[in-house]
């Protein structure tokens, strides 16, 4: 995955299509993030769901760049 030029490898570890769930796993500066993704109906649209488990110095800052991919989910 790259984003403004940062490659990060990232492991897919679940997918459950009927569900509207997945998850994977990422390496960032030697630590892993665990990110467990979930999709709902609302009477509005959609809503998306994100979990981020790890160290706490990298899980706030990830946790700003997820927005971007995560709100083009649901404007698609």
């Amino acid at each position: 995955m790259a984003r403004a030029g940062v490659r990060v490898p990232f492991r897919i570890d679940a997918v459950d299509r009927r569900r509207r769930t997945w998850a994977w796993t990422a390496r960032v500066a030697g630590a892993r993030l665990s990110l467990e993704h979930d999709l709902s109906r609302t009477d509005g649209g959609t809503r998306a769901g994100l979990t981020l488990t790890g160290p706490a110095l990298l899980v706030a800052p990830y946790a700003v760049f997820t927005r971007w991919p995560l709100h083009r989910l649901l404007v698609r």
